[in-house]
C-alpha cells in the first residue's frame, strides 16, 4: 500500500479505525457461522442499561439481573443455542465458546425469543473462556427467565457486544467479567 510513499521517503503510516455499535431490537438474526463471535451466554438487560452503558464492566456469569437478586437455581446463564433439540454436551459448548456459535441465531419478530438454558459452566469450559480474554464477542440479552436447572428458559431480546476482561474462580465461584463494547 505504501508503494508511492517510498518515493517521498516514507516507509510507514499510521492507521486508525473507529467502530460504533448499537442495541437495536429490530435486528432479527445473526449468522454466527460467518463471524465466530456469538457465545452461549445470557446477561439480563437490567445489568447493561438501555441503551447499553459503553465501557461498563459487569459479571455475566453467574447471570443475575443485579448483584442482590438471586439467580436461577441450577442455571446461571449458559445457553443451549440449538433451539431445544437436546442438550448440546460439553464438547459442543466448548466449541461454541472457543470458536463462536456456528449456526444462525434468530430473534423472533415479537422481540422475545425463548432460549433454553443448559446447567453449569464447569472448570473445563472455564479454560475455553479464558482463551478469549481480550476479544470482543457477542452475548445474548434477556429480560427474564422461567424454570430452573435444565428447564430454565431465557427470554432473549437482543445481542450485545462485550470484551472479555477476565475469568476468575472455579466451580461454584466461577465468574466471567466483561466490558460492554461500542
Amino acid at each position: 500500500m505504501l508503494c508511492f510513499a517510498k518515493v517521498l521517503g516514507s516507509t510507514n503510516a499510521n492507521v486508525e479505525s473507529e467502530t460504533i455499535a448499537a442495541l437495536d431490537r429490530r435486528v432479527v438474526g445473526f449468522d454466527g457461522s460467518l463471524a465466530g463471535v456469538l457465545l452461549p451466554f445470557a446477561v439480563h438487560e437490567d445489568k447493561v442499561g438501555n441503551p447499553p452503558s459503553i465501557g461498563l464492566i459487569i459479571n455475566i456469569y453467574p447471570n443475575r439481573p443485579n448483584e442482590t437478586d438471586p439467580f436461577v437455581p441450577g442455571n446461571f446463564g449458559l445457553l443451549d443455542l440449538t433451539g431445544g433439540s437436546g442438550s448440546p454436551g460439553r464438547a459442543t459448548i466448548r466449541s461454541w465458546i472457543e470458536s463462536g456459535y456456528p449456526g444462525i441465531f434468530e430473534l423472533l419478530p415479537s422481540g422475545c425469543t425463548p432460549v433454553e438454558g443448559t446447567p453449569g459452566l464447569d472448570n473445563s469450559l472455564r479454560d475455553s473462556v479464558a482463551m478469549r480474554i481480550g476479544e470482543t464477542v457477542l452475548v445474548l440479552v434477556h429480560n427474564g427467565v422461567s424454570g430452573t436447572g435444565s428447564n430454565a428458559v431465557y427470554s432473549v431480546v437482543s445481542l450485545l457486544a462485550v470484551k472479555i476482561v477476565g475469568v476468575f474462580g472455579s466451580g461454584g465461584n466461577l465468574q466471567i467479567i466483561v466490558q460492554i463494547s461500542q
